[in-house]
């Protein structure tokens, strides 16, 4: 399916130029395991850690490369979108977690697109949060071989293999049933090049009690909330271990380069659990500051893991790296020459990873300039970060407003840091000059107290401007602040609920509430239309007046729809195969200004 959007973005002159080498015997394989807000703490370090145990995530380091300054993005769907694509998250379409910002474009090329075009075959299993629509589910991105599993649901684990009509129940935990996935997956794929993905959901807040683990951490006299979180963790130690071992007996394991990472910092509770201050203190014994969501260190720093026996020898690397370097990593391990016009953000890790390096090239790394961003971009005239952006956003948007991070060498320059929860401390943080800027030397410092900026006014001066130019280039970029366009009739199905995510939106209507009340209110949604034909649209609503009237337009077409109960249908379009604006408007307010309906999702049925 990718392909048909991998020849769109060529004829918007989008250039994919790829060298496809013909398959060797020596061509790695590559297994990539990512864990779900899994903090720079949340490891047992060889026994440094008062209380967690994780042997082989321990083993696993000492095998491998370890990127000690590797950084990523505070939330996850971001760090995921640049992990796939090589590019900072922004450029892709991806901002935050919620509210239509967790799409990846569908003009984006993913690793698994590249892979799978030069011999490789391609699976993935767990936490997808790149799109859950027609075209952007992991079936339509490369991947052969496809699980889906329905998030932080460890228990009896479910999820949808192939295609959202294929529903599939598990009655295991979490950890196991991506674990026998990914062994079965190597199992059937041992005598030909791959990729496996694996992207767990642990411990992602939901975490729970689980038998032969919890009791473990009660024993050691941890809280309930903090048992279940260090069982959930050991569980998937575990679970990682079996993956390895399974590898080795397969004689995979001199022939499989393993990457390892998280892909943001630990949140604060689990979703009906508060920790408390002592229990976070317990969670954080290097005592970085901040949390997921945040720029500090311990929002965005995480331990990466690259391993790939017989050929890099293990150590440890200090120089700056960031989860966009992964995708251009695998393409020279694989020995694809990939160029695009699209920017890349990252770049290939061999020269740090290799026991003999190209100098020069490590040189270039070791000088560059690594950026960062919080979650959200911030607009003065949005006031929820879930919204869409204003129409001129390209233009109003105001650089000093932003939260970025630029670092080079040991020195980190943060612009409008954010503020740590209170009772979450360790230490009082650095304090902003008066333009909001924060430069901290991250050897001397690694807990951010000290703002050292009067110090270093010239390298100061340089890295602002390396942030101001990097931040222009990526407002600039074509998928930067754009929504999703929702496929119709390109799935595995004549059925398609398109989300309410609305490209613009107009009187008080919103991506959040998703309501409709008064005159003027709209939504605006972006269709591209690829089985023409006759389809019937209809509003799925959480309640509806009787007495009010919508207009559902489609190009222009209109319908007027007065709606009632919990779904209401909207009529029947003749939609031809092109690009296409759905607009939803409210055409007479319900008499006493009540809300006339709050969307759920639109749905599109193929007419026969």
């Amino acid at each position: 399916m990718m392909e048909k959007y991998i020849k769109r973005a060529v004829a918007l002159c989008f250039t994919l130029s790829f060298l496809c080498a013909a398959y060797a015997a020596d061509k790695p394989n590559f297994l990539i395991l990512l864990t779900d807000d899994q903090g720079y703490d949340d490891f047992g370090w060889d026994g440094v850690h008062p209380y967690l145990e994780t042997p082989r995530l321990d083993q696993l380091r000492n095998e491998s490369v370890y990127l000690a300054n590797h950084h990523v993005s505070p939330v996850c769907a971001p760090t995921r979108a640049s992990l796939l694509t090589g590019r900072h998250a922004w450029r892709t379409g991806v901002t935050i977690v919620y509210g239509g910002w967790s799409y990846i474009k569908l003009d984006e090329v993913l690793f698994s697109d590249v892979l799978k075009q030069n011999g490789y075959t391609t699976g993935v299993w767990g936490k997808w949060h790149c799109g859950v629509s027609d075209g952007y589910y992991p079936w339509d991105r490369g991947f052969d071989e496809t699980y889906m599993t329905e998030m932080y649901n460890y228990e009896n684990n479910y999820g949808f293999v192939g295609s959202k009509e294929n529903r599939v129940q598990h009655h295991k935990y979490s950890m196991d049933v991506l674990a026998d996935y990914a062994i079965d997956f190597m199992e059937r794929n041992k005598d030909r090049p791959f990729c496996a993905y694996v992207p767990f959901i642990t411990p992602h807040s939901k975490y729970v009690a689980i038998p032969g683990h919890f009791e473990k951490y009660k024993a050691k006299g941890l809280s309930d909330v903090m048992a279940k979180l260090y069982g959930t963790i050991e569980k998937f130690d575990t679970a990682l271990g079996r993956i390895l071992d399974r590898m080795e007996e397969l004689g995979l394991d001199e022939n499989t380069v393993v990457i390892f990472g998280t892909d943001n910092g630990p949140w604060l509770h689990n979703e009906r659990e508060r920790v408390s201050g002592a229990d976070w203190a317990l969670r954080n014994p290097s005592q970085m500051r901040g949390n997921k969501t945040h720029t500090w260190e311990n929002g965005i720093k995480s331990p990466w893991f690259v391993r790939w026996n017989g050929t890099f020898s293990p150590k440890k690397v200090d120089v700056n790296t960031h989860v966009t370097d992964i995708f251009p990593t695998l393409m020279e391990l694989a020995g694809i020459e990939y160029t695009s016009e699209k920017t890349q953000d990252g770049a290939s890790l061999v020269p740090l990873l290799a026991d003999t390096p190209n100098r020069e090239k490590r040189m270039e790394l070791e000088n560059r300039s690594v950026f960062s961003t919080h979650q959200e971009v911030r607009f003065e005239s949005v006031k929820d970060k879930n919204f869409p952006f204003p129409v001129d956003y390209r233009n109003v948007i105001d650089f000093g407003s932003q939260r970025l991070v630029c670092r080079k060498g040991k020195f980190k320059l943060i612009q409008n840091p954010t503020k740590v929860n209170p009772g979450f401390e360790f230490s009082p943080a650095a304090t902003p000059d008066a333009e909001g800027y924060v430069l901290i030397d991250l050897e001397q410092d690694p807990q951010e107290t000290q703002n050292i900026i009067q110090k270093h006014p010239k390298l100061a001066a340089e890295m602002k401007e390396a942030m101001r130019v990097w931040f222009a280039d990526v407002v600039q970029d074509e998928n930067f602040g754009k929504r999703p366009e929702f496929v119709v009739g390109d799935g595995q199905s004549n059925r398609m609920p398109v989300g309410v995510f609305a490209q613009e939106i107009g009187g008080a209507f919103d991506n959040v509430s998703r309501k409709l009340t008064n005159k003027g209110d709209y939504g605006e949604f972006s269709l591209v239309v690829e089985t023409p034909g006759i389809w019937e649209v209809s509003l799925n609503h959480k309640r509806g007046a009787g007495n009010g009237r919508l207009r559902v337009s489609i190009g222009d077409e209109s319908k007027i729809v007065s709606p009632s109960g919990m779904s209401s249908k909207a009529g029947r379009f003749l939609l031809e195969k092109d690009k296409v604006n759905l607009r939803v408007e409210v055409e007479r307010p319900a008499s006493g200004g009540d809300a006339m309906i709050q969307l759920s999702d639109i749905n599109f049925e193929k007419v026969n």
